[in-house]
């Protein structure tokens, strides 16, 4: 693979022998409890970030605000997870990744129990930044953990597992949360799914193995700006990156404005019934699982090229105004997205050799800042122009995301 404009930056080529404990690979009773672990730490961190989705109308009537603003529920999460991505890669090198993890999400559980005490929609989403920091320890710190422990031909397969413990975990959040809160107030939705995070968090918490090798550590705060400064000098890392910013992006303003159009005319359904298309979140949680075997066969590049492909497929479908065809579009759309995400966070952990916290945590970084920016602007083109506005501007992002992979050709043999 060749080098630009990144000299201090090794990336490997992944048919490099990689020496590892044959119990951290699959069939080791290391990696199974590694395949329990993962998911229920997805469980964890997922069902609580995007719980409110199918309740952000009543909020907004709660509080008295447009759908723009009581979509900053969902971003002000995300933009706490982005702030804390890199000050999570420090500390996990520092006082190790597996410690920091479980007292992370251990923190995260109770501020979910302030935020949803607070009287104010300024408060609330002032903490919801403050769990959203602690929530951004598990998707930094869990990738550069397992593409350290597990072999790097198993990497994109242990990827698939830890995302589709994310998608088992934003549906379920989303399914618990918005028949509860249409019946009780959407805190006590909320609050109903704090409690399946705080079980998830045990779980994980009893199952993560112990590493087996020697994790990599920085030795100072300046050798972790170093790494950040070499990954952000290489074009295809960057390329990797920005994956995450502009599918996510365009997947959650998708999901955010998707329960106003069905809860508005023509369909003008009950909140307790747009929850359960959240259902469509179960085809990310096969896709991403599919995705390892497909990416050993064919290769990352293309499976995240038919994934791209399938999210703007099933996109489309979502224009017609049919409530079975919108469902078929959102499953559809769904599976595809996730394809991506696979191939793009195992990319951004596997590339790199060196500062692999540090690539994690930038990966991160795009896909919550997507998340956060990408998901509120969203609500612009709704505004104006309907469903429609939203479906071209999300588009244009998977358009960009997949010119982006294109033209980056030390991708094509990763």
């Amino acid at each position: 693979m060749a080098k630009t404009g990144a000299d201090d930056l090794n990336v490997a080529s992944v048919s490099e022998p990689v020496i590892t404990s044959g119990d951290y690979a699959p069939g080791g009773h290391a990696y199974h409890r590694l395949m329990i672990a993962l998911p229920a730490a997805g469980m964890a961190t997922f069902a609580p970030l995007y719980s409110a989705h199918g309740l952000l109308p009543r909020i907004g009537t709660t509080f008295g605000v447009s759908e723009s603003t009581s979509s900053l529920y969902i971003s002000s999460g995300t933009i706490g997870l982005t702030l804390g991505a890199l000050v999570w890669s420090v500390l996990g090198d520092k006082y190790g990744r597996p410690k920091v993890m479980k007292a992370a999400m251990l923190i995260a559980v109770v501020l979910g129990a302030l935020t949803i005490a607070m009287p104010t929609f300024p408060l609330i989403l002032a903490t919801r930044v403050l769990q959203g920091f602690a929530l951004g320890a598990l998707p930094t710190l869990a990738m550069a953990y397992l593409s350290e422990q597990v072999e790097r031909r198993y990497t994109v397969i242990a990827a698939g597992a830890f995302i589709s413990g994310n998608t088992v975990g934003g549906l379920s959040g989303r399914l618990i949360a918005a028949p509860i809160g249409a019946a009780l107030g959407w805190r006590w939705g909320v609050g109903a799914v704090l409690i399946v995070s705080l079980v998830a968090t045990i779980i994980f918490c009893v199952t993560l193995p112990p590493p087996h090798t020697q994790l990599k550590t920085i030795g100072s705060v300046s050798e972790m700006l170093s790494n950040v400064w070499a990954h952000l000098r290489t074009p295809w890392l960057d390329a990797v990156y920005l994956q995450g910013f502009l599918l996510f992006g365009g997947f959650i303003g998708t999901y955010n404005y998707l329960t106003y159009r069905l809860e508005g005319e023509p369909f003008n359904m009950p909140t307790s019934l747009v929850s359960l298309l959240f259902i469509a979140y179960l085809a990310g949680t096969v896709s991403a699982r599919l995705t390892g075997g497909w990416a050993i066969r064919w290769g990352r590049r293309r499976v995240i090229n038919a994934g791209a492909a399938i999210y703007a497929l099933g996109l489309i479908l979502t224009l017609v105004n049919n409530v079975f065809v919108i469902l078929v579009g959102l499953v559809i759309l769904t599976g595809g997205f996730f394809m991506c995400q696979a191939i793009a966070s195992g990319w951004a952990g596997a590339l790199p050799t060196k500062g692999t916290a540090q690539s994690t945590s930038l990966y991160n970084m795009g896909y919550y800042a997507g998340s956060a920016v990408l998901g509120y602007l969203s609500g612009f083109p709704y505004r104006w122009f309907g469903w429609p506005g939203v479906v071209v501007t999300v588009l244009l992002f998977i358009a960009l995301a997949q010119t982006l992979i294109l033209l980056r050709k030390e991708l094509a043999d990763s």
